[in-house]
């Protein structure tokens, strides 16, 4: 069984919800990395007086960015498989009992 959204009128294209799971991790990766880049800006410029650019911040942060991107959309598609194995399994053992 596949994957869709709760969008399944004829109107409206189907998402898949892997494609759910992309965009969630992106929109909370890049309200992470806003914060991470004041937060660095305020910690090692501010606090202990580093001189770190910008742009060095900024290219940092979008290498751990993508990252974490990546490791959210993993974990999240591995998580929803074992999930439904288990249900699978939960139904199979609950319909052998009912027989």
């Amino acid at each position: 069984m596949r994957e869709t959204s709760i969008i399944g009128t004829s109107k409206h294209k189907r998402i898949r919800a892997r494609h759910i799971h992309a965009a969630e991790g992106f929109f909370d990766n890049v309200v992470g990395f806003i914060q991470n880049w004041i937060a660095i800006l305020l910690i090692y410029n501010g606090l202990f007086g580093h001189d770190i650019s910008l742009l060095e911040n900024t290219g940092g942060g979008i290498i751990i960015f993508l990252i974490s991107w990546a490791r959210k959309y993993y974990i999240r598609r591995k998580g929803n498989s074992f999930i439904k194995r288990l249900y699978a399994k939960y139904e199979l053992q609950e319909q052998a009992g009912e027989n």
